[in-house]
C-alpha cells in the first residue's frame, strides 16, 4: 500500500530556493501594474449593488436595540 499524500505519510516539503534581489523587484514590479490595472476596472454588477446595499446601511441611523 502507497503512503497518502494528505494523511503527511512519505511526502516531504522542500525548502524555497532564494531569489536573487532582481527578481523580488521585478515580480513587485509587476504585482503592483497588475493591480493598478484591477483598479481601473469597474466592479461586476452584483459587487457594485451589494457595495450600494452595503453603504446605505451604514449611513441610516441604527436602531436601539432590545434586551
Amino acid at each position: 500500500m502507497t503512503p497518502n499524500r494528505r494523511e503527511g505519510h512519505g511526502f516531504q516539503r522542500q525548502p524555497l530556493p532564494r531569489l536573487r534581489p532582481a527578481v523580488h523587484e521585478m515580480i513587485g514590479r509587476r504585482l503592483r501594474l497588475h493591480y493598478e490595472e484591477l483598479q481601473q476596472q469597474p466592479l461586476p454588477g452584483r459587487l457594485a449593488a451589494l457595495m450600494r446595499e452595503l453603504e446605505a446601511a451604514a449611513e441610516e441611523p441604527a436602531e436601539p436595540r432590545r434586551g
